[in-house]
């Protein structure tokens, strides 16, 4: 079976929503963790924290520009396994 080609035009700006435990760090660690992947800076102005309505969890959504889907998929990979991550998109 062939593989079927993404459904994404590149370059495109692409968010990446990822939640986790609302701990002091947590916006760190997912910023760190999408930078080492694309090899660029995550400024302030891409990052957007919302805390859950009880505050035990936070949404980090991360705005980016994708070059290729190596990319997109290089960010998808170091977000996976991580213990501190509960869920992404």
């Amino acid at each position: 079976m062939a593989e079927l080609p993404p459904l994404i035009s590149y370059p495109v700006d692409y968010e990446y929503k990822v939640i986790g435990r609302a701990e002091q760090d947590f916006e760190r660690f997912v910023r760190e963790l999408v930078a080492q992947a694309l090899s660029q800076a995550i400024h302030d102005e891409q990052v957007e924290v919302k805390p859950s309505s009880g505050g035990k969890f936070a949404s980090v959504r991360v705005r980016v520009r994708l070059e290729n889907e190596e990319q997109r998929v290089a960010v998808y990979t170091a977000l996976s396994n991580q213990p501190r991550i509960v869920f992404y998109l």
